[in-house]
């Protein structure tokens, strides 16, 4: 049973990245300045900024934000260009899902059991990567047929960026 066609899982999951991404950029920059972070309709950004769990090996975690989204969505380009890797780009991507899943999960409960507060750009880059991993198991390797066709799916990432 198809629920969602591969193609556009890969586009769920491209708009997704770059969700997170402007959320993790967003809080990389006020971790960086140590500038106000807008909070929207929660209150708990402060205290999550404050906390221990705000930074990993030294660097802030939006950071690792960055890193994962980026990479997530270079991924996804590179897939529809370079269709001689489909497996082990397609691996990478699953695989790559899967673990934005698990530390998103992770943060939550942190959030919610330890905090006691929720940053609403940290819920968001959840909610992103939850949306990345979901959409991600409607996703497959291309086959040579998909691939003369990864020159729009190539056109639709270049209008999401410049969008």
């Amino acid at each position: 049973m198809k629920f969602l066609a591969p193609r556009v899982a890969r586009m769920i999951m491209a708009i997704s990245a770059l969700i997170g991404l402007f959320a993790s950029g967003y809080l990389f920059y006020v971790y960086v300045t140590g500038g106000p972070i807008a909070c929207a309709i929660m209150s708990g950004c402060d205290i999550v900024r404050a906390s221990s769990w705000a930074t990993s090996f030294g660097l802030p975690r939006p950071f690792f934000g960055l890193l994962f989204f980026g990479v997530l969505f270079q991924l996804l380009v590179v897939r529809s260009i370079m269709t001689a890797y489909r497996k082990p780009l397609y691996l990478a991507t699953l695989i790559l899902a899967i673990v934005g899943f698990i530390e998103s999960g992770i943060l939550f409960v942190i959030q919610w059991l330890d905090l006691k507060a929720f940053c609403f750009w940290c819920l968001l880059s959840g909610v992103s990567a939850t949306v990345v991993f979901f959409a991600s198991l409607f996703d497959r390797q291309t086959n040579p047929v998909e691939a003369e066709r990864s020159s729009q799916e190539l056109r639709t990432y270049f209008w999401l960026i410049a969008g």
